[in-house]
């Protein structure tokens, strides 16, 4: 079987990182996220979403992938009794976790 690569790939459509986050259900576990200005993400950095890369694919941008950012958010509200993170808390501890590589603990009780 023969595949014709196009010579001309779409454009890659990018929207604030919030955004995709925001849908994250709706991307298949494969998807990789990808956002410009690594380190120093934030909610409104430029991302988009590459659909189940060939492995060893170049991702210049690479984020995280969309099945860990929902595991990601599972620790998140299993480490606060099953509490539903808010839109900028699902943000924060996504990027945290990209960062780090390690989950954004709650605070310490006073």
């Amino acid at each position: 079987m023969m595949f014709r690569v196009s010579a001309n790939p779409p454009p890659v459509v990018r929207e604030p990182l919030r955004d995709i986050i925001a849908r994250l259900d709706d991307l298949p576990d494969d998807a990789v996220i990808c956002a410009e200005g690594k380190p120093r993400w934030t909610a409104t950095s430029p991302a988009y979403v590459v659909p189940a890369p060939p492995p060893d694919a170049p991702l210049p941008d690479y984020f995280l992938e969309a099945a860990t950012a929902r595991i990601v958010l599972d620790a998140w509200s299993h480490m606060r009794r099953g509490r539903a993170p808010t839109p900028s808390e699902q943000v924060a501890a996504i990027i945290y976790y990209a960062i780090n590589d390690a989950n954004l603990l709650p605070p310490e009780p006073a």
